[in-house]
């Protein structure tokens, strides 16, 4: 079933859920995208970019080929 929601969305819900940090291909799959890898990569990266400028204490990286949601370095010191 094709899902309404837009593509970060969808990405950014299956990144909150996982139990572990996720790649490119895992998430493309996850969301029904396999054939638009490259899609699902520039979703990721703006996803990545929104968290960012929000600055609302965490971040999305992509850190050795995986995607996870990471502490913000400006928030490191509220969880220190």
């Amino acid at each position: 079933q094709e899902s309404a929601l837009p593509l970060a969305a969808q990405l950014g819900a299956a990144l909150c859920v996982a139990t572990k940090p996720l790649t490119t291909e895992k998430l493309a799959e996850l969301v029904k995208q396999q054939k638009n890898i490259e899609e699902v990569e520039q979703a990721l990266v703006q996803l990545s970019e929104s968290f960012s400028e929000a600055k609302n204490g965490f971040t999305l990286q992509q850190i050795a080929g995986v995607w996870e949601f990471r502490t913000a370095p400006d928030a490191r010191s509220v969880i220190n």
